[in-house]
């Protein structure tokens, strides 16, 4: 079998109606050679059962087996997918324009970056979803107009398989959060490009731990997966000083 261009990978738990909007999307944006690869996390609603009415070999399912988290159930997805070129997906956005061309662009540029769409919320306004790496020095470098390292929100990525494997996978001692931003760090380490392409994309946005959290526990989770992140490569000082500039420049904000 002829491996595909380009895999969907769609990590999904308990998202009701909206994994099957993805995948709708999907279907109606993209043409050509191409596969939609679904890892479940164990879910207990009813968001796998429209995939009864979808007779399409394009479409494959995976069962963890259990709730793995992101990061290693998109790992495990990328076992099971063949494509050259690997688009991991959230299950709750909608493509607004067609992937295909990009992930032919992208098969066929030279060198490993990671492509990174364009996020919309439901009101169909751009949101930011690329951030400057929080480090001291990379804050300062981007105050002074420098090259600086930058990470994106993991709802949307594209990349090559090689630039996937390249950069050692997604790091799976993150259960949620943290994973995308320590992704984007191993990738800067090697030196890798971010670019932003013209895919619109709608992001509901944790439409999975709305199910389960409050917005303080949310935090809470983000809080503690950033200190990991410092932890593991040993910047933990970075932490109060990104924190305290981070606090400021969105109490200035608020500001009339």
């Amino acid at each position: 079998m002829v491996a595909p261009l380009l895999s969907y990978i769609i990590v999904n738990y308990n998202t009701g109606p909206y994994l099957e909007t993805t995948v709708r999307s999907i279907f109606e944006k993209t043409s050509g050679d191409f596969e939609v690869v679904i890892v479940d996390n164990d879910s207990s609603d009813f968001s796998l059962e429209f995939l009864e009415k979808i007779d399409d070999g394009r479409v494959k399912l995976k069962k963890s087996g259990g709730n793995l988290g992101f990061a290693k159930a998109n790992n495990l997805g990328v076992k099971s997918a063949k494509g050259k070129v690997l688009f991991f997906i959230n299950p709750d956005v909608k493509l607004l324009g067609p992937a295909m061309p990009w992930a032919e662009k992208i098969y066929a540029e030279k060198g490993h970056k990671i492509y990174v769409p364009l996020l919309l919320n439901e009101k169909e306004e751009l949101y930011k979803n690329c951030f400057t790496l929080p480090f001291v020095e990379e804050f300062l470098k981007s105050f002074a107009g420098l090259r600086h390292g930058v990470w994106c929100q993991g709802s949307a990525l594209m990349m090559k398989r090689g630039t996937f494997e390249l950069i050692g996978g997604w790091p799976e001692d993150y259960f949620i959060y943290g994973e995308d931003l320590d992704f984007f760090y191993m990738a800067h380490r090697k030196n890798m490009k971010v670019e932003k392409i013209n895919l619109r994309i709608i992001h509901y946005g944790e439409k999975s731990t709305s199910q389960s959290w409050r917005d303080f526990e949310r935090f809470k989770r983000k809080e503690k997966a950033l200190i990991k992140f410092y932890s593991k490569y040993r910047k933990l000082h970075h932490y109060p000083f990104v924190r305290g500039y981070l606090l400021i420049r969105g109490i200035l904000k608020k500001l009339p």
